[in-house]
C-alpha cells in the first residue's frame, strides 16, 4: 500500500523517493536523448522541476491519491508532448509516414 487511507499525505520520505525515483527516470531519458542527439526537451527538465515541487512542497498538504495522480498526469503531459516533438522530426516522418 502506498499510504495507510487514500486522504493521507505522504511521509517526507516517500515524497523524497517519489522526486528521486521521477528525477532518476526522466534525468535518464535526457541523458539518452543528449547522448544519441546532442538536444534535451525543455519539457523533462520542466517535469523534473514540477514533480519535485509537488512531491516536497504540495505533499505536506495534499493527499498521497491527489500527489501520485498528479505526478501520473505530469508525466503523461510529458509524454504526449514528446510524442508530439517527435512527428516533427525527420525519423518522426519515417516512423509515422508523415510530418506534422
Amino acid at each position: 500500500h502506498l499510504v495507510v487511507h487514500p486522504m493521507s499525505h505522504l511521509y517526507l520520505a516517500d515524497r523524497l523517493m517519489l522526486a528521486a525515483s521521477v528525477a532518476l527516470y526522466v534525468g535518464g531519458l535526457m541523458a539518452l536523448q543528449w547522448r544519441i542527439g546532442r538536444r534535451v526537451s525543455p519539457e523533462r527538465a520542466v517535469t523534473i522541476v514540477l514533480v519535485a515541487l509537488l512531491a516536497l512542497a504540495g505533499g505536506a498538504v495534499l493527499p498521497g491519491v491527489v500527489v501520485v495522480a498528479s505526478v501520473a498526469v505530469i508525466l503523461s503531459a510529458m509524454g504526449t508532448r514528446t510524442w508530439y516533438a517527435l512527428r516533427r522530426t525527420e525519423i518522426g516522418a519515417k516512423v509515422y509516414g508523415q510530418a506534422g
